[in-house]
């Protein structure tokens, strides 16, 4: 019951995040944040194709038990994070630019995570590819790209409500997530030891490369680019594993994955200030 608690409160952080970055900006406003295009395509490299490599690499040559490999390599594969925008707000960042990153992750997410799950995560059962990018399509759409949308029709519709309304549901993710990273600690910090030191090195190595590669993007676009990167999707990632790998320490290995997250993406905030 606890874990699916904390699964509901992923979800309601993750659609009250994108909510509040609806109600935020215009579309003028995402399309100016893609110009000029390099610093987008850099960071769309990094969450698509650097982030995941680094984490199989790593739990391969730390040869991790197939359960905490599997935890932290769905995380890894699943970009895109929306409380990735929130701490962006927080940290003073382009807003816009997480934004239209997000939405474009949400699109490529759905093929790239399905092809990095079949071809680099060990498995109980065959995984049929197609099987894996309908859930991942399916979760993307409902919980960021049409939060997002509503968001941004209401901003256009009537902006004094749009304001009103932005800041109800930022301090909303901003309290869901203060929430969620004391629940992860209280409940699942002690649990760390069940999997042992080697995944939880292998966690933070992970976060630490997406933080640290996204750290040399020139100062605009900064903050964003290390949020972002460094909050990956645990509502793909907890649907992925609910659906496909019924192993029981997977989970755990998700929501370790997500407290280490949160921890050191709060620390970098800080920094960022």
């Amino acid at each position: 019951m606890a874990e699916l608690i904390q699964q509901v409160m992923v979800v309601a952080l993750l659609v009250s995040v994108m909510l509040a970055m609806g109600l935020e900006l215009t579309s003028r406003q995402l399309l100016d944040s893609v110009r000029p295009p390099g610093p987008m395509l850099f960071t769309l490299v990094l969450n698509l194709l650097v982030v995941p490599a680094a984490a199989w690499a790593l739990t391969r040559a730390a040869s991790l038990p197939a359960e905490a490999a599997a935890g932290i390599l769905l995380c890894a594969f699943s970009p895109g994070g929306g409380t990735g925008a929130l701490l962006t707000t927080h940290a003073r960042g382009n807003v816009a630019f997480s934004v239209a990153l997000l939405a474009l992750l949400s699109l490529a997410s759905a093929f790239t995570t399905p092809l990095w799950v079949s071809v680099a995560l060990p498995t109980p059962q065959p995984v049929e590819m197609g099987a894996v990018a309908r859930s991942v399509l399916g979760t993307l759409v409902v919980l960021q790209v049409l939060p997002l949308a509503a968001g941004m029709a209401l901003r256009r519709v009537s902006p004094p409500r749009a304001d009103r309304l932005r800041r109800v549901f930022s301090t909303t993710g901003t309290v869901l997530l203060a929430v969620l990273v004391v629940g992860l600690l209280g409940r699942h910090g002690a649990r760390a030891l069940e999997l042992g030191a080697a995944p939880l090195g292998v966690m933070t190595a992970c976060v630490g490369i997406s933080l640290g590669t996204a750290w040399v993007l020139p100062s605009s676009w900064r903050a964003a680019g290390v949020m972002t990167t460094a909050v990956r999707n645990l509502s793909t990632a907890i649907l992925v594993a609910t659906l496909h790998f019924p192993w029981p320490s997977v989970m755990l290995a998700i929501l370790l994955y997500g407290l280490v997250m949160y921890l050191v993406s709060l620390a970098a905030l800080a920094a960022l200030r």
